[in-house]
């Protein structure tokens, strides 16, 4: 089935529905143009006042992680040690678009001089304030006006929830000093459940009402260009383990938690001596690290990290 939506990134309208349901068992046509690949929600789905209600009041992103805080399959500290090189605890400002609980913010204030965020959803910007003791921005990033610049500004899984991506770019990148920078992360349409396994029902699992475009490494390159961005570098980060895919492949469903799911985890207890079990384990992982490193490699991974230089 064809559609004759304009694509936001190359303004195409030759796109195709791929899926007629997203998650929570919610009709809806998904599109993919077929010049770039972005994969998009209809327009019915754009309208920006709902969408800022609803993020306001009901959205709250509340991942788990706390087992693996601060180990490497955790991705917060992850973020912190990808910018380790640029960070100075006596000079470093940094501004985050949409912090959440602050979980970035609390792995990398003790390395930055000072840092500011903006969260939408008023609970978590409220317990942000008072957990990490930050000035929180509570306002759509369009209304916000600093006459400071920042070093680095980071927004983490925000710009496929937003209406337009390029001028998100923009804004964020006009909060940038010069020679400074603005990073990213999102979810990539090559994650390997939907794009290499293709496992049957993933795809109504994988969108979602507050995704409202997913992006390839190809497209979302075509729309830094776009942004007339040419200094910047993109790279593919897996973050569900090899035991996650395994147990979506046999049960055609989620494991219980992030904490599960993006480590190694053997489907039963495992029994024996704590040196066996230690062995084991450390075997697991190396096969997790390769397994992840040659999806990597092919092009296929969950999500895509970019950071791109204000020169």
């Amino acid at each position: 089935m064809y559609s004759r939506e304009q694509c936001k990134i190359c303004d195409s309208d030759s796109n195709e529905v791929i899926c007629n349901e997203i998650r929570g068992g919610i009709p809806c046509n998904v599109l993919k143009c077929l010049n770039c690949g972005l994969v998009f929600l209809p327009s019915s789905f754009l309208d920006q006042e709902k969408n800022e209600t609803h993020y306001k009041e009901e959205y709250e992103y509340s991942p788990s992680l706390d087992v693996l805080q601060g180990t490497e399959y955790d991705p917060y500290w992850r973020r912190m040690k990808r910018i380790a090189k640029f960070l100075d605890p006596n000079k470093t400002t940094l501004f985050e678009i949409g912090s959440g609980s602050g979980r970035f913010i609390k792995e990398v204030k003790p390395h930055v001089k000072e840092i500011v965020g903006l969260e939408l959803n008023e609970k978590q910007a409220e317990f942000c304030r008072n957990q990490h003791n930050v000035q929180i921005y509570n306002m759509p990033v369009e209304d916000v006006r600093l006459e400071e610049k920042f070093d680095i500004v980071c927004m983490f899984q925000v710009l496929e929830h937003v209406a337009d991506p390029g001028a998100m770019l923009k804004k964020a990148m006009s909060f940038v000093k010069p020679n400074g920078l603005l990073y990213i992360d999102i979810p990539n349409l090559m994650d390997p459940i939907l794009s290499l396994y293709m496992i049957p029902g993933y795809d109504k699992f994988y969108y979602r009402k507050s995704h409202l475009f997913n992006f390839n490494q190809f497209n979302l390159e075509l729309l830094l260009k776009k942004c007339r961005f040419e200094n910047f570098s993109v790279e593919l980060e897996q973050n569900y383990s090899l035991s996650n895919h395994m147990y979506w492949a046999i049960t055609g469903a989620p494991q219980s938690n992030l904490d599960v799911g993006y480590r190694f985890n053997f489907p039963v207890d495992i029994q024996g001596t704590e040196m066996l079990r230690g062995e084991l384990q450390r075997l697991f992982d190396k096969i997790d690290r390769e397994y992840r490193e040659i999806l990597s490699k092919y092009g296929y991974s969950d999500m895509i990290s970019c950071i791109i230089h204000n020169k």
